[in-house]
Formats: structure tokens, C-alpha cells, sequence
């Protein structure tokens, strides 16, 4: 008699894009391999199909701004709606298991997190194929979000002299992020993409990524690309020097005290990168 297939249903996901790639992608990578499932279905936002290789995709509807921060606990109701909207929509008539963000929450969540630091369930995005088109990428932050630090949003006349800054130096410039939830800076070719594989293959065609402490930060990070960072609490910059820098890219740090800092700390960071190149 065949067995049925092993099938797991992977959360949903309504929370942050940062902690996404850096937290759950990873544990449903880790989940896969160590349950050896035969099929995996995965509740999230758009444009995240990259993320998950192999799986099936099931995309709900939940507006970007009203994310949960960090992993947020999925309300039961949800969960139910969601994941009943995935089982119907893939005809799924065998038994499966779940795995929702619920269980990070947990004891035994830290344990596998210390697996994830390791880098051992992180794929990189990295890619040598694509010749390099941009010496700069800026990621500036722009929309506000309840509950946030929405000093974090970028200043869009330091960001606008910023580029300017680099233009005037014949640099080749784009700017990306969330369409309408960034600020493209004048000059800048608009590079903004709600689909995470066009955004990571133009940070495979860039020399450096620069910005505030933010999901395409990470995602840079995952890429094996250079970055130039800002970022307000101290231990964010340790971070990502470590356990959120699984392939050991170069990071820059302008300041670990602020979200908005100085013009010319910025650029006076960017121009050591550059030089390091």
C-alpha cells in the first residue's frame, strides 16, 4: 500500500519583510529538508516566489503598511481563512502538517534559530553572471506605518542631494523598494519592483547598496553585495555584521545612533566603499 505524501503548509506570513528573509524563509527551508516533505505551500505576500524554490505559492491579500513587526503571532481566525483558501485553491485531499510563524514564538524556535545564524538553512542569492550596470543602489525609506519609528523614513532633500552628489561624479544610480512605499530620489533610475527576483537581480548588477537599516538591506546581504548602512539601535549594525550576514558581505556602517544621519557622514562612508571595490 503507498503511503500518502508528506505535504506541509507553511504559515501564513503577514509580518515584516526583513524578518521574512531573515527568520522565516530560513525555517521553512529548515522545516523541508529535515521533514522530507513531498510537496510545500507557502501563505505569504506577492513577489516572494524566489524566496521559497520549489514550493507552491499561495499569495494573500494583506496590505504591505499593515504588516506585523518582527514575527507577529497570526491570529487563529486568520490562519483558518488563509490556509482554507490555500487547501482549496491547490485541491489538497491529503493530510498535511503546518508549520505557522506561531511556533517561532516558541522555546524550541531559539534553538533552531541558532541553527539559522549558522547560515546553515540560508540559500545565497548571489550571482556573478550579470555584469555590473550600477555603481550605487539606494534604498530610501518613505511611508509611514502605525506603531513604527517612522523616523526612519528618509529625508527626501538629503536624499535627493545625496544622488545628485553621486550623479555630478558620472555614477550610474537607481533607487529600489516596495513601489509607493520608498522615495526615488531625482536623477535616479526607479527601480522600485513588488517582485523580489527583479529587485535581487539588480542588486546582482550593482557595486554597493546604500541605506537605513531595512528589508532590502537584508535582502543585499543574502546577495553577497557590498552595503553602506545606517541604522538607530546599536545592536542592529552587530547584527548585521553577524548572525543577519550568514555569507559574510561587506558591510560599512555610517552610524549605528541615527536613522537620518549626516550628509556628509554618508557620503564620506560611501566614498570608502568605493575605494574598497
Amino acid at each position: 500500500m503507498l503511503k500518502n505524501k508528506k505535504i506541509l503548509i507553511a504559515g501564513p506570513w503577514i509580518s515584516e519583510l526583513g524578518w521574512e528573509l531573515m527568520v522565516w524563509q530560513a525555517a521553512v527551508r529548515y522545516k523541508r529538508l529535515n521533514g522530507h516533505y513531498d510537496q510545500t505551500y507557502v501563505i505569504t505576500f506577492p513577489g516572494r516566489d524566489v524566496l521559497y524554490e520549489t514550493c507552491h505559492i499561495f499569495n494573500h491579500t494583506f496590505e504591505l503598511k499593515n504588516a506585523s513587526f518582527s514575527i507577529g503571532k497570526v491570529d487563529s481566525s486568520i490562519q483558518s481563512q488563509l490556509l482554507n483558501a490555500c487547501i482549496e485553491k491547490y485541491n489538497i485531499h491529503e493530510p498535511y502538517d503546518l508549520f505557522s510563524p506561531n511556533a517561532l514564538l516558541t522555546y524550541y524556535s531559539r534553538v533552531m534559530r541558532k541553527l539559522f545564524r549558522k547560515g546553515l538553512t540560508f540559500i545565497s542569492y548571489h550571482s556573478s553572471i550579470f555584469p555590473k550596470q550600477y555603481d550605487l543602489i539606494f534604498h530610501f525609506r518613505a511611508f509611514d506605518k502605525k506603531g513604527d519609528i517612522n523616523s526612519k523614513n528618509s529625508q527626501k532633500d538629503k536624499a535627493d542631494s545625496l544622488v545628485q552628489f553621486y550623479l555630478k561624479q558620472g555614477l550610474k544610480i537607481g533607487c529600489i523598494g516596495y513601489p509607493n512605499y520608498c522615495y526615488i530620489a531625482e536623477g535616479a533610475d526607479n527601480l522600485q519592483s513588488v517582485d523580489l527576483g527583479k529587485t535581487i537581480d539588480i542588486i546582482n548588477k550593482t557595486h554597493i547598496v546604500v541605506g537605513g537599516s531595512s528589508a532590502p538591506m537584508h535582502l543585499a546581504c543574502l546577495c553577497e553585495c557590498p552595503i553602506v548602512l545606517w541604522t538607530g539601535p546599536p545592536f542592529n549594525a552587530k547584527r548585521y555584521l553577524t548572525y543577519w550576514n550568514p555569507f559574510k558581505s561587506d558591510v560599512f556602517i555610517v552610524t549605528e545612533k541615527s536613522f537620518n544621519p549626516e550628509l556628509n557622514d554618508i557620503i564620506k562612508t560611501i566614498n570608502h566603499a568605493l575605494s574598497m571595490k
